[in-house]
């Protein structure tokens, strides 16, 4: 728990040491969560999910190219916020001229492998979705096995940068990690949890004064403020496997 606590403290600072750059930063995951209503029929929670029943019986052709053209545009536009976010935070950890250098042409590959680990997930979770809807199972039990697909591979962005690995080497490495050290991802869950639902709270209230334009500032809440936090808090907690860096 300690770990943690100083995890979170270290969070705090580097987030407010970046906060500039993540003003920048926060464009492309602004596109990508504007983006997000267009491939998904109801949000949950600030959070878009696929009703899959559509893909099945719902859609056109036109819809279709539509909806794999705009959740690949969206996936990119993540991919570069989060690749941003983790790459800012190693190149702070950078004392060299030549060790800068590297981190930042490596930066494209970054983005592009972080954009494939993104895909594959969610054409594993369009399949298992798709499959476990013709068999008409709950919505909450189909969301909760959905969970299970991102869940273990959490940290896979931040292996994948921080230690220059290739995609499948992130991902087996994130899975290790996460069944290692659960602690860290029920911190990452527990405080993505409160703060969408601060946010859900904050959302309701201002409802009541306005029509619409409450979601958008939920929007750039959530671009500026609750997905970098959560991006720097999570590479802080992969960072707890070197004790040396938390000292």
């Amino acid at each position: 728990m300690r770990k943690i606590g100083k995890a979170f403290g270290r969070s705090l600072k580097v987030y407010s040491s970046i906060f500039n750059l993540t003003l920048g930063f926060s464009v492309f995951i602004f596109c990508a969560l504007v983006l997000l209503p267009m491939v998904s029929s109801y949000l949950d929670v600030g959070s878009a999910f696929l009703r899959f029943s559509s893909i099945l019986y719902d859609m056109t052709v036109f819809q279709a190219i539509v909806f794999v053209l705009v959740s690949l545009i969206s996936l990119a536009f993540l991919s570069l916020f989060l690749s941003a976010i983790i790459t800012t935070i190693k190149l702070k950890e950078t004392l060299d001229r030549f060790r800068f250098e590297k981190v930042w042409n490596a930066f494209p590959n970054y983005v592009s492998s972080v954009f494939l680990v993104l895909l594959l997930l969610s054409v594993v979770s369009v399949m298992i979705g798709v499959s476990l809807e013709s068999m008409q199972v709950p919505r909450a039990i189909i969301q909760l096995v959905l969970a299970c697909v991102w869940l273990p591979f959490v940290f896979a962005p931040q292996i994948l940068i921080l230690e220059d690995l290739s995609v499948r080497g992130a991902m087996s490495d994130s899975w290790e990690f996460v069944r290692k050290n659960l602690n860290a991802l029920t911190a990452y869950i527990v405080l993505g949890i409160i703060l969408l639902f601060l946010l859900a709270v904050f959302e309701y209230g201002l409802s009541f004064f306005f029509t619409w334009e409450h979601k958008l500032l939920s929007i750039v809440i959530v671009s500026i403020g609750i997905l970098p936090f959560l991006q720097v808090f999570a590479t802080e907690l992969y960072l707890m496997r070197y004790p040396l860096q938390h000292n």
